[in-house]
């Protein structure tokens, strides 16, 4: 029974990867880098179906098997706006809902990924504007 859970989990997480590999080729990151440059962005929404759907498939994916990212980006968020000891706790507590919330997101955005509709979880890649806080919606509008 582990070594099946062992197998699950190790199998999520290369496909995670795969959806870096489409992150990077989605937003152009010619660096390899994976940093938000505001040029490096896309502005538009796309307009062609499959890349709707690649990105809603990325992104749970990669939401599903990462989420946990958002405990220590919301620790260091929040102590760089409060101090230490508050960005501590009250980082780790919002880190623990917005990792369930993304992580929850980005199950559902996976299982339909095939309506190209825009993700749940903003922004959509949990290192993505990485010092912006993490929100949820408008998820039922048109990319």
């Amino acid at each position: 029974m582990h070594s099946k859970l062992s197998s699950f989990l190790l199998a999520l997480t290369l496909m995670s990867l795969g959806s870096v590999a489409f992150a990077q080729n989605y937003y152009g990151d010619p660096t390899g880098t994976m940093a938000p440059a505001a040029s490096n962005v896309r502005t538009q929404p796309p307009q062609i179906y499959g890349e709707g759907v690649g990105l809603k498939l990325g992104s749970g994916l990669a939401n599903m098997t990462l989420g946990w990212i958002e405990v220590p980006k919301n620790i260091i968020n929040t102590s760089n706006q409060v101090n230490l000891v508050l960005g501590f706790t009250g980082g780790l507590a919002k880190g623990v809902l917005h990792m369930l919330g993304r992580t929850i997101g980005g199950t559902v955005d996976l299982l339909t990924s095939p309506f190209p509709l825009k993700p749940i979880v903003q922004p959509p890649f949990v290192w993505e504007n990485f010092e912006v806080e993490t929100s949820y919606g408008p998820s039922f509008k048109p990319q």
